[in-house]
């Protein structure tokens, strides 16, 4: 089960050959270096402290973190490994919200559309995961859908519930 799988990079198609290729040179000999930022606004959107719903560990689930050229490198190289397509041999559920929100801005739908990844962009590139997938998508749902505001998130949850009860025979 894949939660808005981050499958290929959400950016122009400069973004995705040119500035791939250079992190690609760069992420080799300089890993660390830092060449972006993620964004705090959605992380500032979910928790508690910030307004949201959800109080969890900012340790493990930061507002914003840098962005590092080994990082990249690694990420992209994975996302070409899917463009070719896999061959996962167990059913898999991929689901996402239904809608792309403005990833580099605060907005009113942070938290009802993916302001961090391009649905479209995972509705492609789900086929090429494995032989038998199912794809959903989740209207109204944030960027991690198990942290949607409700209806979105019981949405969610009941499509994996009916996945896994179709798979098992619950």
């Amino acid at each position: 089960m894949l939660n808005s799988p981050w499958l290929d990079l959400r950016g122009s198609r400069l973004e995705r050959t040119v500035l791939t290729q250079v992190l690609d040179v760069v992420g080799g000999v300089a890993p660390r270096l830092v060449v972006s930022h993620l964004g705090r606004h959605y992380g500032e959107a979910l928790h508690a402290a910030t307004g949201g719903e959800w109080d969890y560990d900012l340790a493990w689930k930061p507002h914003g973190f840098a962005v590092r050229a080994g990082f990249v490198r690694t990420v992209r190289r994975g996302h070409a490994r899917v463009a070719r397509g896999l061959a996962v041999d167990c059913p898999v559920l991929v689901l996402a919200s239904d809608a792309a929100g403005p990833d580099d801005r605060r907005h009113d739908a942070l938290l009802t559309t993916d302001s961090v990844l391009d649905p479209a962009q995972i509705a492609a590139r789900a086929p090429l995961l494995g032989p038998d997938v199912t794809f959903v998508q989740v209207s109204g749902g944030a960027h991690d859908l198990a942290l949607s505001p409700a209806p979105a998130r019981e949405r969610y949850l009941e499509e994996v519930r009916r996945f896994l009860a179709a798979r098992l025979g619950g």
